[in-house]
């Protein structure tokens, strides 16, 4: 019988991303994808975003599909969800993963991070990245997701859910990996989250970008294999 993997999703994604990963993987496992509240074709969850409610609603999707054991991949803010909610439900996780997940976040850091994500910005400077987000975002409306996205890192900013004193009670196999040329996140904050974890691994993927759309999805299906029992 396969193993349950759950492959999620960062902020400004969906589940669409992971559509190459998928025929590397469902050989392998049960696949599963979603959308966290808000993004794709999700309906956004009472209150907006925030990551307590991504958190939960990965709890919710392993209840709905009679998950027990759950193999999780969480790629930067679906890491961040993983790791919240495994320390909220003990026993429910097996092995978590994350790529290019942030874990040093501060009220500086996020005001920073927060002004990339100005609309009328990126639809002047990137207006490929805003066709993507609105073809992405029919439901709730790529302006708004950005908005909201701004609103939960400046709250995460202020009330971080992890910390090196929750993920050292992570009785579980977790993953920490980063790309080498990741600008986002960066090797001091993923290597001090590793080495808080009772049974944390680091790895460093080369010629790896933050970006998912820019990462070989080959190379992380292939760690993701060798990870994953």
């Amino acid at each position: 019988m396969k193993s349950h993997l759950i492959l999620l999703h960062g902020a400004l994604g969906s589940r669409a991303h992971f559509s190459p990963w998928i025929p590397l993987l469902k050989g392998h496992f049960e696949v599963h994808t979603f959308d966290f509240p808000g993004h794709g074709m999700a309906q956004v969850a009472e209150g907006g975003f925030h990551m307590q409610a991504f958190a939960d609603a990965l709890v919710r999707y392993c209840e709905e599909w009679g998950i027990t054991e759950a193999n999780v991949f969480g790629y930067s803010m679906g890491g961040y969800a993983a790791l919240v909610a495994a320390s909220q439900t003990p026993g429910l996780f097996q092995r978590i993963m994350t790529l290019g997940t942030k874990f040093d976040w501060n009220p500086e850091g996020a005001a920073r991070e927060v002004k990339m994500l100005d609309a009328a910005t990126i639809e002047a400077k990137v207006p490929k990245f805003a066709a993507a987000l609105e073809a992405t975002h029919r439901v709730t409306g790529w302006r708004t997701v950005l908005d909201l996205t701004a609103q939960m890192m400046l709250q995460l900013g202020h009330q971080p859910l992890l910390n090196n004193e929750i993920l050292a009670q992570l009785d579980l196999p977790v993953r920490i990996c980063l790309g080498d040329r990741d600008n986002m996140v960066s090797l001091s904050e993923s290597s001090d989250a590793f080495r808080a974890l009772p049974k944390g691994e680091f790895q460093v993927f080369p010629q790896t970008w933050h970006p998912i759309e820019r990462v070989d999805a080959q190379r992380i299906c292939d760690a993701i294999l060798e990870f994953f029992p």
